[in-house]
C-alpha cells in the first residue's frame, strides 16, 4: 500500500478578508492504558519518528515554498489522545513538542529517558540464583512455568501485591498500602489501596503545566480521556484546545463574542459557590477558565476575575435526560486532569470538578474502564473543534466535501496565493494496541488462575474501536455516493435546485445530539471527513502472567520497548510504504 504522508495546506478567507491556513488532513495518534505496557507504545513511537524525519523535513521545506506557515515546524501529530498509562505518555510528548517550538525528533529518545524514573528492581529480577534455582525445580515438575515466566509473575507480585518495604509497584509511581475489611471482617475483602503522591510530584517536576494549546499557533492538541464515577453513560475526554463556542453550554445563552463566554462561565462558578455553603474551595479554584489564582475563598465577587479570554470544557452524559447532563470546567490540562485518566479505583486522589449544570462534586477514574482505544471520541472532538473554528472565525466552509483534493493539489503545485474554501480536515490515526484481541493458533484455551486473568484483561482493554472505524468508512461510502448523484442531478438539469433542497430538508430517523429533534437529510452528508486508522499491535509471548502492566522491572521494560520498535519497523515495511 502506497500511502501519501504530506499534509497540504489551502488558504481561505473570512468575512473580513482575514487569510487562514486550513490543512487538508491531520494526523492523530491514540495511546492506551496498560501500566508497565506503555513503553511498548515508546518503542512504537521511535520507528514512527524515525520513518517520518526525512519526509517531514521535506513537507517544511515544500511549505516555505508555497508560502504556507513559512517557517514554522510542521507537526509530527497534529493530535494526539491517550488514557492511563497512555495519558502520561501523551502529556510528555505534547510538553516535549512545545518546550522543542515544534519539533519532535528526539521525543521518543526522552520519553524513554523518563520512563527510567519507573525502573523497579524486584528480588526475581535481581537474584542471580533465581533462574538456575527455577529450573532445577521444573526437572522435577515439568508443570512448572518457565523462568522468564516465573521471574515476572513473581517481580508483578512483589511490586503490586505487597506493601513496603517488602513491595511496591514503583518509587516514582506509587505506594501500596494495606486496608483491612471492616465492614464485614472477612479476610476476602481485604485489598490494597495505592497512593500516588510520587507520580504527581514527578510529573509536576517535569511537565510545564497546563498545558494549553492553539491550533493558530500550529501547537499540537492533547485529549485525555476519563470517566465519571457516578455516571459512566458516556466517556469523558478533556482537551489542551480552547472552545471556540459562542454558546453557553449551562444555560444555552447565546453570546456575541467567544471572548465574553469564559467570564460568563466564572458567573456560573460565582453562583454556585454562591448557592453551596459547603462548597470545597480547593475543588471549585480547579474550574476556573482562567490563568489567574484570584479566584479563591478571599476572592470578593463583585471585583472583575482576570480572564485570558479562553475557556476549557467538558460536555458529558444524556444531554436529554434530567440531571444528566454534566458541564465540568476547567483551566487548561494540569495534574489534576492528567490524573483524572490514569488512577484505578482503588488510588486514594481522585480529582474531583463540580459540574456547572447539577451543582455536584463529580469524581474521575481510569478512562480505560470506559474506553481504552478513544477513536470514537477522537472522531468526535476532531469534527466539533473544526466545525466552531470556522464558525467562530466567520469561514465558509465546504460542508458537504464537494471540493477534492485535486483542487488543493492543484493550488499547491501552482505556488498560487489564490484562496480555496476548506473542508474538515481528512483524519490518519494511529493505534497502539498494547492488549491482543487475537491469539495465536498453538495457544492454549487458559486453564489456570493465571491465564485466565490474563485473558480476561485482554478481552476487557483490547482495542475495540474497529467497529467505530467500519462505522466511519460505511458513512463516508454514503456520504459520497450522495455526493456523486447530487452532483449528477445538478449537472445533468434532471432535478431543480428547489426541488433538491426540498428532498435534502426532510427530517430523517436520526437526532441530533440532544435528542430533542431529527436531523435534515441535509445533515447526514455535512461535516464528513475521511479517516484512515492504522493499527500496530502487541502480542504476547508464551511467558505472559496476568500481572504484565505491574512488571516495571529493567528486563520486562526493555523487552516491550525492543519489541514496539520491532513490530512497528516491520509494519512500516509490509505496509506503509512511502
Amino acid at each position: 500500500m502506497i500511502q501519501n504522508t504530506e499534509k497540504l495546506l489551502v488558504l481561505a478567507k473570512n468575512k473580513k478578508g482575514e487569510t487562514f491556513s486550513i490543512p487538508t488532513k491531520q494526523r492523530a495518534l491514540v495511546l492506551q492504558g496498560g501500566g508497565a505496557l506503555g513503553v511498548y507504545e515508546i518503542g512504537v513511537l521511535q520507528s514512527i519518528c524515525n520513518h517520518y524525519h526525512n519526509n517531514i523535513h521535506q513537507e517544511e521545506k515544500s511549505n516555505d515554498e508555497n508560502n504556507n506557515r513559512s517557517g514554522e515546524q510542521q507537526q509530527l501529530f497534529d493530535i494526539i489522545a491517550g488514557v492511563s498509562i497512555g495519558a502520561i505518555n501523551a502529556v510528555f510528548l505534547i510538553d516535549y513538542a512545545l518546550k522543542n517550538n515544534g519539533n519532535w525528533r528526539n521525543s521518543a529518545s526522552k520519553l524513554r529517558e523518563f520512563w527510567n524514573n519507573f525502573k523497579a528492581y524486584t528480588f526475581a529480577e535481581l537474584n542471580p540464583w533465581f533462574e538456575a534455582t527455577w529450573n532445577n525445580y521444573r526437572i522435577l515438575n515439568r508443570g512448572l512455568a518457565t523462568a522468564e515466566a516465573a521471574r515476572r509473575y513473581w517481580s508483578f507480585y512483589q511490586l503490586a501485591c505487597l506493601t513496603p518495604p517488602f513491595g511496591g509497584i514503583s518509587p516514582n509511581l506509587c505506594t501500596s498500602i494495606y486496608q483491612t475489611d471492616t465492614k464485614y471482617f472477612s479476610q476476602l475483602n481485604n485489598f490494597l489501596t495505592y497512593d500516588y503522591r510520587p507520580l504527581m510530584k514527578l510529573m509536576e517536576e517535569n511537565i510545564h503545566y497546563p498545558i494549553k494549546t492553539d491550533f493558530e499557533k500550529n501547537q499540537p492538541r492533547l485529549l485525555l480521556l476519563s470517566v465519571d464515577v457516578k455516571d459512566c453513560s458516556t466517556s469523558v475526554t478533556f482537551d489542551s484546545y480552547r472552545s471556540y463556542k459562542s454558546k453557553c453550554d449551562v444555560c444555552d445563552k447565546q453570546l456575541e463574542e467567544n471572548r465574553l463566554l469564559a467570564k460568563h462561565m466564572i458567573e456560573h462558578i460565582k453562583d454556585l459557590d454562591n448557592e453551596n455553603n459547603d462548597i470545597d474551595k480547593n475543588t471549585i479554584v480547579k474550574s476556573i477558565p482562567t490563568n489567574s489564582d484570584s479566584f479563591n475563598s478571599d476572592t470578593n465577587h463583585d471585583k472583575n476575575t482576570s480572564t485570558d479570554d479562553q475557556i476549557w470544557i467538558s460536555i458529558y452524559g444524556d444531554e436529554n435526560g434530567e440531571n444528566r447532563k454534566h458541564v465540568v470546567s476547567y483551566n487548561g490540562i494540569d495534574n489534576d486532569i492528567l490524573m483524572t485518566s490514569c488512577l484505578f479505583p482503588y488510588s486514594n486522589h481522585h480529582t474531583s470538578l463540580y459540574d456547572l449544570i447539577t451543582k455536584e462534586k463529580r469524581t474521575f477514574w481510569d478512562g480505560a474502564f470506559v474506553s481504552n482505544t478513544p477513536l470514537r471520541e477522537l472522531l468526535q472532538k476532531h469534527k466539533d473543534f473544526w466545525t466552531s473554528y470556522f464558525e467562530a472565525n466567520e469561514i465558509e466552509y465546504d460542508k458537504t466535501g464537494e471540493h477534492d483534493i485535486e483542487d488543493y493539489q492543484n493550488q499547491k503545485n501552482e505556488r498560487s496565493s489564490q484562496t480555496s474554501i476548506p473542508k474538515i480536515p481528512d483524519l490518519e490515526v494511529f493505534i497502539v494496541n498494547l492488549y491482543p484481541a487475537l491469539e495465536t493458533q498453538d495457544v492454549a484455551i487458559p486453564e489456570d488462575k493465571d491465564k485466565i486473568e490474563d485473558r480476561i484483561n485482554d478481552i476487557r482493554f483490547h482495542d475495540k474501536s474497529i467497529y467505530d472505524e467500519k462505522i466511519a468508512h460505511l458513512v463516508t461510502d454514503y456520504v459520497d455516493l450522495t455526493r456523486r448523484l447530487i452532483k449528477l442531478a445538478k449537472d445533468t438539469g434532471k432535478v431543480s435546485k428547489d426541488d433538491l433542497n426540498e428532498v435534502l430538508g426532510i427530517p430523517g430517523e436520526s437526532t441530533t445530539r440532544d435528542v430533542k429533534k431529527r436531523r435534515n437529510l441535509s445533515s447526514l452528508i455535512e461535516n464528513k471527513f475521511k479517516v484512515k486508522v492504522f493499527r500496530i499491535d502487541r502480542q504476547d509471548d508464551e511467558n505472559t502472567v496476568f500481572g504484565k502492566a505491574s512488571d516495571f522491572t529493567p528486563t520486562t521494560l526493555e523487552d516491550l520497548y525492543q519489541s514496539g520498535l520491532k513490530d512497528a519497523n516491520e509494519w512500516f515495511t509490509n505496509f506503509y510504504k512511502v
